[in-house]
């Protein structure tokens, strides 16, 4: 870990913005300069755009929290996850919740006491009903009785390295994952503090002096003094206070102080993003780009969907439309900050034939371009999708493509028809899984070269173009020969992209979340708005029902 950059993270689930405001305040009158980042679930597009007009990066806490567990559990796969992906750009992580905390001063200002700094309370786990009962759930009664005289270790609040958070993390995920049962209640401080007590982690340790972070469920009123530097403990100002609303002389005192209140001068210029990756640091300006294909007739509905599902997964990714659009709907996309591409209507029976030729050319236009040239692409010949996360996040090398379903090109009478334009159907091709021509992702020179081949599969024939959907022949031939000069990835229905457009046999979870065959994928594409998990989507998303 190389980082310099310090890194804040927490959950923000199923709440709106306003009770946010006194630890974005707190922490902006601080010294501390690092980066914010929330793990947000089943919150409003208006607060994801709040939370990023604070300079909070936001992440979807959809793509790894976990099955049978509520939000406070799965939390730790989301840290995790995010941590593999970005821990090389920070020195030093503390993970917090959001809605007990406040900050009387840069919680990194002095150097970490050690790799791990957990958060001790003022009690034994055998004086807490609420920590014993949380031990019981998950390890049984005689483990809760073993470790009754240990001093509670409050969750919401843990430090530390990057490498040493990282190992914490994999211990608590270690001890979630698995489990049989719902993972309900406060299970996480069960067991976060058998994770402290019972599976020490080298070079870790219990603050005892709360010389970071003071606790304040259990600690007595005459041991609480409000003075010009804050809130003492013991005579101490501690950088952060947690549970600060368990206190009735913090409690007001924080209800009440200016230095807790948001002010327009703590809203940054531009909307955060994430932070800065190797690869994003070598290529200036490659930021990621969808390119989208409208068809008023089939589209229109989903227009609102498409775009608001996708900018509240994903601030900064470019979106290029493609199409034909009225004023509501060159408004809406101003809105939501997209590129405007014209082309012409055409047949809607024709559409998704023609559509890669308008969607060829945009890629060549964005490959010119000086000043912003994309990564990855993610190409679409339609608009009718919602985003449950950023479509970006698993990036993989070469031309990523998505099968439709576990059927196999020779079982599909339909697809083998549109293969027979292009080449013979021999046994090979015929076990083949059948690859969708609705959308493909990749860096912007692969898609381009893609490009080049499946147009040249159309040279001299466009009498093609009026068999429906006939460019999903051709998308198979390429993707099956192996012949295009780089790597294709071939994705499972769901594991990517989840194509609802029939039964796939695939289980979907809606409890926590939507979850596809035990995963989140970047994009759902389907064929109508209101069916049962669309309408999940649209509600988790906060997107219109209506």
């Amino acid at each position: 870990m190389n980082g310099t950059k310090h890194l804040i993270m927490g959950l923000w689930a199923r709440q709106p913005f306003r009770p946010l405001e006194k630890f974005i305040a707190s922490l902006r009158r601080t010294a501390f300069t690092g980066d914010v980042c929330l793990c947000v679930e089943d919150v409003s597009a208006e607060t994801v755009a709040l939370l990023r007009a604070h300079g909070i990066i936001v992440e979807r806490a959809g793509p790894s929290a976990q099955p049978r567990m509520t939000a406070l559990s799965s939390r730790y796969f989301t840290y995790l996850e995010f941590l593999t992906r970005h821990g090389d750009d920070y020195a030093n992580v503390m993970l917090t919740d959001p809605g007990g905390t406040v900050f009387q001063s840069d919680p990194f200002a002095a150097p970490l006491p050690a790799d791990i700094v957990y958060t001790q309370e003022r009690c034994r786990l055998g004086e807490s009903a609420a920590d014993h009962d949380a031990v019981v759930q998950a390890y049984g009664e005689s483990v809760a009785h073993n470790m009754r005289d240990c001093m509670v270790s409050g969750a919401g609040a843990t430090f530390g390295t990057t490498s040493g958070v990282l190992r914490y993390l994999v211990a608590m995920t270690h001890e979630l994952s698995g489990r049989t049962t719902p993972i309900t209640g406060a299970i996480d401080q069960g067991v976060h503090n058998y994770v402290v007590h019972m599976r020490p982690l080298c070079n870790a340790w219990l603050d005892q002096g709360a010389s970071i972070v003071a606790a304040m469920r259990n600690v007595p009123d005459a041991s609480v003094q409000i003075s010009e530097q804050g809130v003492l403990i013991d005579g101490r100002r501690a950088p952060v206070l947690l549970q600060w609303d368990s206190n009735a002389t913090t409690r007001e005192h924080v209800r009440s102080a200016p230095q807790f209140r948001l002010d327009e001068a703590m809203q940054v210029a531009g909307p955060a993003s994430g932070p800065a990756t190797p690869v994003a640091r070598e290529a200036a300006a490659a930021t990621d780009a969808v390119v989208a294909y409208y068809h008023r007739e089939r589209d229109a509905e989903w227009l609102p969907l498409f775009l608001g599902s996708l900018r509240c997964v994903s601030d900064s990714v470019d979106v290029h439309c493609v199409g034909d659009f009225d004023q509501s709907e060159q408004a809406l996309l101003s809105q939501h900050r997209c590129i405007v591409h014209r082309a012409p209507v055409t047949d809607i029976v024709i559409a998704e034939n023609v559509a890669h030729f308008y969607l060829s050319q945009v890629l060549d236009r964005l490959a010119a371009e000086r000043d912003r040239v994309p990564g990855q692409v993610l190409v679409l010949d339609s608009m009718r999708a919602v985003f449950p996360r950023d479509p970006f996040l698993s990036k993989t090398i070469g031309l990523s493509l998505f099968c439709e379903g576990p059927m196999r090109i020779g079982e599909s009478g339909f697809n083998l028809e549109r293969l027979a334009h292009f080449t013979t159907s021999d046994e090979r091709r015929l076990r083949c899984p059948i690859v969708s021509s609705a959308l493909s992702r990749g860096p912007l020179p692969v898609a381009r070269e893609f490009y080049r081949h499946l147009l040249a599969e159309l040279v001299g024939r466009t009498e093609l173009l009026s068999t429906h959907k006939v460019i999903q022949g051709a998308f198979n031939k390429l993707c099956h020969d192996g012949n295009l000069g780089f790597p294709v990835i071939t994705h499972p229905n769901g594991a990517e992209a989840y194509f609802d457009f029939w039964p796939s046999g695939l289980a979907i979870d809606v409890r926590h979340g939507v979850r596809i065959g035990g995963t989140v994928p970047g994009i759902v594409l389907g064929a109508y708005t209101e069916t049962e998990l669309m309408m999940k989507l649209r509600i988790d998303l906060n997107l219109p029902t209506q």
